[in-house]
């Protein structure tokens, strides 16, 4: 599971926890205490048989979130309350269905590519900003 320290952060900050990002250490980003954020970024970490995180419900302005290659097996958490959020990044993980009913009506970018998608379920769906889903 994820650290509780890294869902308090100020506000308008982009946060990249991804093993990519070797520029900065990763405890500078515990620092920081606010609740608002515009990006979230845990890609390339080993969260093998985990599931989204529902934490990330907390950050109502987050507009982008990617979690690729992180070994997710379910992301079952309703996200409609995040109305700020564009992109959706899941891309790489080990997810086997996805409910488009639980994504944002604002969304403009899905990737759920190289998955193990088996179901993908689309009832009572309205996804009209919807230009990319991979």
């Amino acid at each position: 599971p994820l650290p509780d320290t890294i869902f308090d952060l100020r506000q308008g900050l982009v946060v990249d926890l991804s093993m990519e990002s070797s520029t900065k250490s990763r405890n500078d980003i515990f620092a920081f205490a606010e609740e608002t954020l515009t990006s979230i970024d845990l890609s390339d970490n080993d969260l093998e048989g985990t599931e989204l995180d529902s934490r990330v419900l907390r950050y109502e302005q987050v507009q982008v979130l990617r979690w690729k290659r992180c070994g997710l097996t379910a992301a079952n958490i309703n996200l409609t309350s995040l109305e700020q959020l564009t992109v959706l990044d899941l891309e790489g993980n080990r997810l086997q269905q996805f409910q488009l009913e639980l994504l944002p009506p604002l969304l403009q970018d899905l990737n759920l590519a190289n998955n193990q998608l088996r179901e993908l379920s689309s009832k009572d769906v309205s996804l009209e900003r919807l230009v990319s889903i991979d």
